[in-house]
């Protein structure tokens, strides 16, 4: 019996954005100035493709660049990922 799932051609995606100066300190009245982190461009990019059996297989790179801007409050250097996921519905 012929298979019934249809294999997608591999994806790619790359996405760059570039953020703006966030203030990083606040009280009840608002943003405390001159505390802030400031902006940075960011580059991500994830590969796709369908295996045998329903199976899916992805890739990644987050902040590709590995740009931290100066007084960074969270961790946001370069991160890759990778899954495999199966199932139905994409």
């Amino acid at each position: 019996m012929p298979s019934t799932t249809t294999r997608q051609r591999p994806s790619c995606t790359l996405v760059a954005a570039r953020s703006g100066r966030v203030s990083i300190q606040r009280t009840a009245s608002g943003p405390v100035y001159p505390v802030y982190q400031e902006a940075y461009t960011h580059v991500h990019g994830s590969l796709m493709a369908d295996l045998w059996l329903g199976l899916r297989a992805t890739v990644g790179v987050d902040n590709l660049l590995d740009d931290v801007p100066a007084a960074a409050l969270a961790v946001l250097g370069r991160r890759w990922y990778g899954g495999l996921s199966w199932g139905g519905g994409w």
